[in-house]
């Protein structure tokens, strides 16, 4: 209703010869702009997603330059392309093969091409591009791709019995991790150190779904709170079976939703430690919102492009929750504060690349061969808190 009525107005306005009307509807400026707005129209959404692909959400000044760009590019199509095809007089056989019939076939075979030679498009001719492609190409794998990691959005019964969901020798592990998927994407690091100490653990991740058992329904969507309940509630009668838990979550996105969050997680913490369960908290790995997987494959194409100057969001919010939780967790002998930000950060600088490589699969979320890397990596006194 908002443009149509304010169209109506600008149509209404018009109808007479105020100053409104003839110094600025008239001015040659706006008239300049009512031209070449179908061009503008035409040509602004290919310029902002080509941009965007490469580069990001623009900044102001970025923003100034680019409606420049729009500009001139618009009246050169007003120009050039709108102004000489609109006045064109041709016989319908040729308005349709000369304006339908041969565009449709020139993108329908150059979609092909582009496909066909999976992106390359006539890159497809320059070995040296191939070869500096295929030396930064990033080709990370969603968690629930793996066998083993047992992340669904509805936990079920099978999945408490599934023996592929076990880490390590032991299937009748009584150490379990469990949480959202900023557990899941802890298995690498946690199933190193299982694997060089000995000892197995089930995975169990219930996506979008916090490990609380109280006032769910601040965090949860409306379409996933079913899912979410469901799991939880056939975890409550699960739990008692592990003597130790590995927990961890989005804790920063479920706080933004409602302040009370932390509170309920700890109290279900509380609750799980007074039933004689050992805990090993894992704290937040840090977030990087403009990270981009396949920065470096946009690099070859986008000039300027610095994959490495991705600074860390929210830190010092994650920052604090993450003290928050440790200073929780030092309270009580049988709840143990753990996090792994050391092998992400160096003094206050983090980073979503490790030796020049990405180990971030999106923003939030460690790759999880890169989990599995940043573990071996590591060298942890012997968990001696266990008892299988």
């Amino acid at each position: 209703m908002v443009p149509t009525i304010g169209a109506a107005l600008f149509i209404w306005s018009g109808f007479d010869n105020s100053l409104f009307n003839r110094s600025l509807l008239n001015s040659k400026v706006v008239l300049w702009l009512g031209k070449i707005s179908y061009s503008a129209y035409l040509v602004h959404w290919p310029i902002l997603a080509f941009y965007r692909y490469g580069y990001g959400e623009p900044s102001l000044g970025e923003s100034v330059v680019i409606l420049f760009t729009i500009l001139l590019l618009a009246w050169l199509n007003w120009k050039f392309v709108e102004e000489k095809f609109r006045h064109l007089e041709v016989s319908r056989f040729k308005l349709f093969v000369n304006f339908i019939l041969a565009p449709c076939l020139i993108v329908t075979l150059l979609s092909i091409f582009v496909i066909k030679t999976d992106g390359l498009g006539v890159r497809i001719g320059s070995t040296a591009y191939i070869e500096r492609l295929s030396n930064v190409e990033n080709y990370p794998i969603s968690a629930n791709k793996y066998d083993y990691i047992c992340q669904f959005w509805r936990i079920e019964e099978k999945h408490f019995n599934n023996p592929d969901c076990v880490l390590g020798s032991n299937k009748q592990t009584t150490v379990l991790l469990w949480g959202d998927s900023n557990a899941t994407h802890y298995i690498g690091l946690i199933g190193s150190i299982a694997r060089k100490q000995n000892w197995s653990f089930r995975n169990i991740a219930h996506a979008g779904c916090p490990p609380i058992f109280y006032g769910i329904s601040n965090f949860v969507e409306g379409k996933r709170l079913d899912d979410c309940g469901s799991s939880l509630s056939l975890i409550k009668t699960k739990i008692s079976n592990y003597k130790t838990i590995f927990v961890s979550a989005s804790y920063d996105h479920y706080s933004r939703k409602h302040s009370n969050f932390l509170t309920n997680f700890e109290k279900t913490i509380l609750m799980l430690a007074e039933n004689r369960h050992k805990i090993f908290i894992i704290g937040k790995a840090p977030v990087f919102n403009k990270f981009d997987r396949n920065c470096f494959a946009k690099s070859l194409s986008y000039i300027g492009v610095n994959c490495f100057a991705v600074e860390q969001s929210y830190k010092t919010e994650i920052e604090g929750i993450n003290l928050r939780l440790s200073i929780f967790a030092n309270k009580y002998p049988n709840i143990k504060y753990l996090d792994f930000n050391s092998e992400i950060c160096a003094g206050n600088s983090c980073s979503p690349y490790k030796d020049g490589r990405p180990i971030y699969f999106d923003n939030s979320h460690i790759e999880i061969s890169s989990s599995w890397a940043l573990g071996e990596s590591l060298t942890v006194p012997k968990l001696e808190f266990f008892n299988e």
